[in-house]
């Protein structure tokens, strides 16, 4: 079995090249190897707040663009 703690590496390393989604999937792999990791459960916290700012973000932008073509 894979170390828990490269799992979160890997997700961290992931979550700073905005590669969320896959972060997300070393995060849960950390938990599901050890789930008394806190650590793996903040990091992947603070991915799903990034991916909802990023959507945020979009739709916003794209709400934006729908309106300047009015």
């Amino acid at each position: 079995m894979f170390n828990p703690q490269l799992m979160i590496n890997l997700g961290n390393v992931l979550k700073r090249q905005y590669r969320i989604s896959e972060s997300m999937d070393y995060y849960d792999q950390a938990i599901a190897i050890d789930g008394s990791i806190p650590q793996a459960w903040v990091n992947r916290s603070e991915a799903l707040e990034l991916l909802n700012d990023l959507s945020t973000t979009y739709t916003f932008k794209m709400v934006e663009r729908s309106y300047s073509g009015l």
